[in-house]
């Protein structure tokens, strides 16, 4: 994985010029001026962290947020935005320091959590647990987003789709490369 730092725009491979991806990285990390937008041209699925926040205008994307952005419920969603809403490109936003990477180090906080929240008996909050959450573990931020947009890409070939990591030290979107994909 590489992470490429969006200093300027022209940092954006070219395959995202001239597309909403484009539009999603001058709002937020260049504080471009809001253009009107009638209808989304985007559709954004990030995690449900509250600590990342979008700079971006009224009516201008569709928005999913999900644990780590694991969207794999919601396909039917992404696939609505698309052929329904009409948007014209992807952005899929992970963020550093998120709640779904190595979760089974997190698993006693969540039980007793869920124990004093629930008023459920400790075994059954286990079992929830044990449940939930190897489908919803990371390993790593980036992980699901690569697994994502390779779906989307396979659905939506005409459809740019873009890969960030939110890093919650600057609030800036950053680009993710999979290694073995040339941007």
């Amino acid at each position: 994985m590489k992470i490429i730092s969006l200093e300027n725009v022209s940092d954006l491979p070219v395959e995202f010029v001239d597309t909403p991806i484009e539009q999603v990285v001058r709002y937020h990390n260049f504080n471009e001026p809001f253009s009107e937008h009638i209808q989304p041209e985007i559709l954004i699925g990030k995690c449900m962290d509250y600590r990342v926040v979008l700079r971006l205008p009224p009516r201008f994307a569709y928005k999913l947020r999900t644990g780590g952005c694991n969207l794999g419920h919601h396909d039917f969603h992404v696939a609505y935005a698309v052929a329904v809403g009409g948007v014209k490109a992807v952005a899929l936003i992970g963020h550093t320091d998120c709640g779904m990477v190595s979760l089974e180090e997190k698993r006693e906080k969540f039980v007793r959590g869920f124990m004093a929240q629930s008023g459920w008996p400790y075994a059954d909050a286990e079992l929830f647990f044990d449940r939930y959450a190897k489908e919803n573990s990371l390993c790593r931020e980036s992980d699901i987003l690569f697994e994502e947009a390779a779906r989307y890409r396979r659905w939506f070939p005409k459809l740019p789709i873009a890969t960030f990591l939110y890093r919650l030290d600057d609030q800036r979107l950053h680009l993710l490369q999979e290694s073995s994909r040339d941007l």
